[in-house]
């Protein structure tokens, strides 16, 4: 479970909008090996802030909240 929560947070850090807040290879390396600190993600700048599971099914309000035409699919096995 450690691992997956590194290489979470490690992923988080890649992705980071500013290059210089983004970890060097070495440094990556590092992490996802055990060793060396990880600094504390910024929230990314797509981050709405809203909770996208308790939008209803409907075409009009997915187009609404879409602020970049970024398409959402939740799936989810049958009851």
């Amino acid at each position: 479970m450690k691992l997956c929560y590194i290489s979470i947070h490690v992923g988080l850090l890649c992705v980071q909008q500013k290059l210089q807040d983004r970890p060097s290879m070495p440094a990556t390396v590092l992490a996802l090996s055990g060793e060396g600190a990880l600094p504390q993600p910024q929230k990314p700048d797509f981050y709405s802030g809203r909770n996208l599971t308790d939008l209803e099914d409907s075409t009009d309000e997915a187009t609404e909240c879409s602020a970049n035409e970024l398409t959402v699919t939740l799936l989810g096995a049958p009851c």
